[in-house]
């Protein structure tokens, strides 16, 4: 299996248990979303793309390759923005243990969702001038995931120099 489609696959099947396991909207609209998404994965296991010649597939060429980048970039931004906002729930549940049960919900505010896409283009340039001409990869495509999820380290970083 190619590097890139094993990525793919593995953010599908982590969305599709998102969407079974939690417990909003009725059952059946959650299991038709799972099937929907299993039908998504079959497409993308059996789907072979035919070129003419020698050209490299679809996703090494530019500029969809820095597109591809810049995406799991934001979504390792996203993915610190809920990993803060769980651990921040951990701790207020630690302090209300003893009065009531652990049904606090995430608190995630929109401001703090768009403050991390302020400084995009300065972690994207920082991400570029890592990875160079290198080929779209899983090492790349978690380099990429990595950067955005520590952002505010490259900024400072930036900052500093």
């Amino acid at each position: 299996m190619d590097g890139l489609l094993f990525v793919i696959v593995g953010l599908v099947l982590s969305a599709g248990i998102a969407i079974v396991i939690q417990r909003r909207g009725p059952v059946v609209l959650r299991l038709s979303a799972a099937v929907a998404l299993c039908a998504l994965l079959y497409v993308l296991l059996t789907l072979e793309v035919h070129t003419l010649g020698n050209e490299p597939p679809w996703y090494q060429s530019s500029p969809m390759k820095e597109i591809i980048y810049f995406l799991v970039m934001v979504l390792g931004m996203f993915a610190r923005l809920l990993s803060v906002a769980i651990e921040n729930r951990r701790e207020k549940n630690a302090e209300r243990a003893s009065i009531l049960s652990n049904t606090r919900s995430l608190d995630i505010d929109i401001w703090e969702s768009i403050y991390p896409l302020l400084f995009s283009v300065i972690t994207f340039g920082a991400l570029l001038g890592q990875i160079g001409d290198a080929q779209l990869g899983v090492a790349t495509v978690v380099l990429s995931f990595q950067t955005g999820f520590f952002w505010q380290t490259i900024i400072k970083n930036q900052k500093g120099a």
